[in-house]
């Protein structure tokens, strides 16, 4: 399965798939293409969705999230790094979302507001999915996008969690390092 996302910045369509998507000062564009196919054997990539829950404000939908990967132990023993995905418009939301995650997982890897780096736009998961895929494949994220230093894996995987009023969850691994 080939999947794309891409965007281009339109003033009048853009807010409308993504609130987050910037006025006039400051457009964003991007995208990102993968080629999906069901392996044959056992090793190499592997995208995982993992999760997707409309979220509650009693916060039961991070504890699923944690849940879903396993509890915080499977959590921190397969991924070293958290590509977290946090709109503009719902941003303080989603700090609260991502302090929680951060705090009952007990996650101690390195974590990255992707849309900082891609941008406000709709596809912007697409493009940091293609992202954490390449850096997942090298098996490093570049020094200067870790917030606690560490750019090597050490053949852990990537986290991607959107964050808002829909909770994402995708598991990268390279199981070519496992």
């Amino acid at each position: 399965m080939l999947v794309i996302g891409g965007d281009e910045y339109h003033e009048t369509l853009s807010p409308l798939f993504d609130p987050s998507a910037p006025g006039n000062t400051a457009r964003s564009d991007g995208g990102g293409a993968l080629l999906l196919k069901r392996g044959a054997k056992s090793s190499g990539m592997n995208l995982s969705p993992i999760f997707l829950e409309k979220s509650c404000d009693d916060g039961s939908t991070i504890r699923g999230l944690i849940s879903s990967f396993g509890g915080p132990k499977n959590l921190n023993n397969q991924y070293c790094a958290l590509f977290a995905g946090i709109p503009e418009h719902e941003k303080a939301h989603c700090h609260k979302q991502l302090n929680q995650f951060l705090e009952e997982s007990d996650f101690m890897g390195s974590v990255l507001d992707y849309r900082t780096i891609t941008g406000q736009f709709a596809s912007a998961s697409a493009v940091a999915t293609v992202l954490a895929i390449a850096f997942a494949e090298s098996g490093k994220i570049p020094e200067h996008l870790c917030d606690k230093g560490r750019s090597d894996l050490g053949g852990k995987g990537i986290l991607i969690v959107g964050f808002g009023p829909y909770v994402t969850g995708i598991g990268i691994l390279n199981k070519g390092f496992l």
